[in-house]
């Protein structure tokens, strides 16, 4: 039976002639989230230093050189980082412009349940992605966002369950 015992952790190895070890992120630093990034190889990472309250999201290539920063939003399945007040592209593809939602309702359609529910149902089966947060509906459409804010007259249980989240690309 072979000791295994003798080895270095991998923040303290020097390399060899083959490869070397970069950190990325220190040492009090939790990764939360790793992504592949298959279309510009390398991978996308979340990190969390909960000493000093810091989070960073960093776009790393092969070699372990971080080729851009990103913003800290929440991940949806198709890569959005979404916020509830704006959101952008980074993770598909690097812009971090921050978009709006864009408002699909007239002032009339938000104040009828009937015009609300009925536009909402345009939306959501044109939508190639739905998320769901506890106050709003967000959908994508093309490459446009379109917020949703609840209308408690239409949202209730079997409405939920009929208008799930989806992800088609």
């Amino acid at each position: 039976m072979q000791d295994y015992t003798d080895y270095q952790e991998l923040h303290l190895h020097k390399g060899t002639e083959n490869y070397h070890v970069t950190t990325i992120f220190n040492k009090d630093n939790s990764i939360d989230e790793v992504f592949l990034d298959i279309k510009d190889v390398g991978i996308i990472a979340y990190g969390n230093d909960v000493k000093k309250d810091k989070h960073e999201r960093v776009r790393i290539n092969v070699n372990g050189g971080v080729v851009s920063y990103g913003p800290i939003y929440n991940v949806l399945k198709d890569g959005t980082l979404w916020f509830n007040s704006e959101y952008n592209n980074w993770i598909i593809n690097g812009d971090k412009t921050k978009h709006k939602y864009l408002d699909p309702l007239t002032p009339e359609e938000k104040n009828d349940a009937n015009k609300w529910k009925k536009k909402f149902i345009q939306y959501y089966n044109r939508a190639t992605t739905v998320y769901e947060s506890s106050w709003s509906y967000y959908m994508k459409l093309g490459d446009k966002w379109y917020k949703f804010k609840m209308n408690l007259d239409v949202i209730n249980d079997d409405f939920a369950k009929q208008h799930p989240e989806k992800y088609l690309h």
